[in-house]
């Protein structure tokens, strides 16, 4: 069904961070940013498996707060990330928001609420620099941006990706598509 949604204008650009949630956890703990692949950064720097055990691992690790992973554990630190954005009943996200909640979806909601809030502040912000101009944000698609773009403001691509690649919580690795539909997206080297 993707194929059938098709942009105004010339083609849609796609604007997606690599494993956005898991570095989040990497942001919150004071780890930088790695450029490549985050997935493929944990098997070869934490794991010692391959990508896809790698990524199913994380994830099960950052799902479960009851997780025994003593490797992620020893890496991302859970207690000390909520001791900082852990309040009484709630987490407070960098961006301010508050969401009640019991000790067990704590760390996940505080996750899951500080990358929809990174998007959405990098929607704005892209938002504002298409001001004015044909091309305009169209949808965010979980930890993505689909732009509905115009050939005649591509002078702007640049600044957009790099919008859109500088969040709150560091610079993130970002995969750039673009389509003449939303299911046919090539990846662009940028």
């Amino acid at each position: 069904y993707r194929a059938c949604v098709k942009p105004n204008n010339d083609f849609f650009i796609e604007l997606d961070y690599n494993a956005a949630e898991a570095r989040v956890v990497l942001s919150l703990s004071d780890n930088e940013q790695p450029h490549e692949d985050i997935h493929q950064y944990h098997a070869t720097r934490l794991y010692n498996c391959s990508r896809a055990e790698a990524k199913v691992r994380f994830f099960a690790w950052l799902y479960n707060p009851n997780s025994n992973d003593i490797v992620s554990s020893g890496k991302y630190n859970r207690d000390l990330i909520l001791s900082r954005y852990r309040h009484n009943d709630s987490v407070e996200t960098l961006f301010d928001r508050k969401i009640k909640c019991d000790d067990f979806n704590a760390f996940n909601y505080l996750i899951q609420s500080t990358c929809a809030d990174m998007v959405l502040d990098r929607m704005v912000s892209i938002h504002k620099l298409l001001k004015n101009r044909k091309s305009y944000v169209a949808f965010t698609l979980h930890d993505s941006i689909i732009l509905d773009f115009a050939s005649e403001d591509k002078d702007l691509i640049k600044t957009i990706i790099e919008e859109y690649k500088n969040t709150k919580l560091g610079k993130f690795k970002t995969t750039v598509s673009a389509g003449k539909d939303l299911y046919n997206l090539s990846k662009i080297l940028i």
